[in-house]
């Protein structure tokens, strides 16, 4: 597991947020999005009250970039 593999995994998220079927067709890009979230510590925090669900939540994005929630709210100390 690597950084890269992070961000490629983002990507792709919000690429299905946009267009579900996107990834169809495409068994080693698909393959890689259920191992990644089938990983413990990511199917746990993927299960977990701290798991937000926000689309697209990024600089670049111009819609749905500003989470309408106080952030200390999901910081667990």
């Amino acid at each position: 597991m690597t950084y890269c593999d992070f961000l490629m995994y983002e990507h792709l998220d919000q690429h299905r947020v946009l267009e579900p079927t996107c990834l169809n067709g495409f068994k080693n890009l698909e393959d890689f999005m259920d191992r990644f979230e089938a990983l413990p510590s990511i199917a746990a925090y993927l299960k977990s009250d701290r798991f937000y669900v926000h689309p697209i939540c990024n600089r670049r994005a111009k819609f749905s970039n500003e989470p309408n929630y106080g952030a200390s709210d999901h910081i667990k100390n």
